[in-house]
């Protein structure tokens, strides 16, 4: 059933008023608002049924992705529109990533598109993104654990004093030798090493799945990460297809858009269901913002656009893993913005559950919480 335009409460929030003024020559009622936080006070004040937000992204008194995270929180069905008044297809993925419905270049946009644009809109169901996200925020985590996973937060090692923090035997360890100075990357890799009584480079790899037809940058991300991962390349949707066929065992998967004739985006919608719980992270050359927005609407934990910075995208793809090991973060919190010593908590908190689980430590584990050891090359 279609949505009628009249019942919809639209609510426009830009640096100045080009867009709302589009809106009223187009007969479109909506109100508007100058700041995000008057945004954010209108929405957390009242919150109508059907509401799409614009949200110009040059706003002054806030940043637009401050504002956009924070209305996630008031309400998390909200249809919200980024606007941008330029075209900037790494704008469009932090938009999507942090639950933005749709990114609009308003330069390039026709009036006589935006009465059908907004219907499409309005009758498109909630992404798949922020289904999964209220599902892990509202339903998933026991809430002892989460009282548990919270406090960690909030735990500072004081290494002149080992007696205010928890005993535990890597922590204490850690906090020995680190007792005169300030801790660095040499320290923490010696002290896993020291507690797991064996090299990092003896751990098992977490697997990655690089499905990519240019066999030069399918070399060159083998290059960058064999050190960090057991790498699996497929260079066609058929030989993607066997892989995945055949096992799913993945802790993350990278997809190309282009294969030869065919699209990445349809062997992720073929695969999708199979690798639900893997994040994918696209990696392709094409300044598409639709198409950045529509793939992680669908799912898709990242987007990287070509040619891509080897740090930078180390950083993801390890964000990707810690996302997916602690989720009830993701949205909340970045852990690998925490201090060392922060993420030295999570660590022990990881390695505690790990050995009451009988479970192994393998890579995957500490390059999530310490993705320089990777960067920096210090795995080995």
């Amino acid at each position: 059933m279609k949505t009628e335009l009249k019942t919809t409460t639209f609510i426009i929030c830009e640096k100045k008023n080009d867009f709302s003024k589009r809106f009223e020559a187009l007969g479109i009622d909506a109100m508007y608002v100058d700041k995000g936080r008057d945004l954010l006070s209108e929405i957390s004040g009242s919150k109508p049924q059907q509401t799409v937000i614009f949200l110009d992204c040059h706003i002054t008194d806030m940043e637009w992705l401050t504002v956009l995270e924070q209305m996630y929180q008031y309400s998390i069905k909200l249809k919200t529109i980024i606007i941008d008044k330029s075209y900037n297809v790494q704008t469009a993925i932090e938009a999507a990533k942090a639950g933005a419905h749709d990114y609009w270049s308003i330069l390039h946009f026709e009036d006589g598109h935006i009465k059908a644009k907004l219907e499409t809109v309005l009758n498109e169901p909630l992404n798949q993104k922020n289904w999964h996200d209220i599902f892990l925020r509202d339903v998933a985590f026991d809430r002892q654990e989460q009282d548990a996973l919270e406090s960690l937060v909030t735990v500072r090692v004081a290494a002149e004093d080992p007696y205010n923090f928890s005993k535990t035997k890597f922590l204490n360890h850690v906090i020995e030798s680190t007792r005169s100075k300030t801790v660095g990357l040499n320290d923490i890799k010696e002290g896993i090493e020291s507690f797991l009584n064996k090299p990092l480079h003896q751990l098992k790899k977490p697997k990655l799945l690089v499905i990519e037809d240019e066999s030069a940058v399918a070399e060159a991300l083998s290059t960058m990460l064999e050190d960090g991962f057991e790498i699996i390349i497929a260079n066609t949707e058929d030989q993607a297809s066997d892989i995945l066929n055949k096992t799913q065992d993945f802790s993350i998967i990278t997809i190309d858009q282009r294969l030869g004739n065919v699209l990445g985006s349809g062997l992720y919608a073929k695969f999708k269901e199979i690798i639900a719980d893997t994040p994918v992270i696209f990696i392709t050359a094409e300044q598409s913002s639709e198409l950045v927005v529509q793939m992680i609407k669908k799912g898709v934990h990242d987007y990287v656009i070509k040619p891509f910075d080897p740090d930078a995208l180390i950083l993801i793809m390890t964000r990707s893993l810690c996302h997916k090991r602690w989720p009830f973060y993701q949205g909340k919190l970045n852990i690998q913005d925490l201090s060392y010593k922060q993420r030295l908590a999570f660590l022990s908190y990881e390695l505690d559950r790990c050995a009451q689980k009988d479970e192994p430590i393998n890579l995957e584990h500490i390059l999530c919480l310490f993705p320089e050891l990777l960067i920096y090359y210090q795995i080995y």
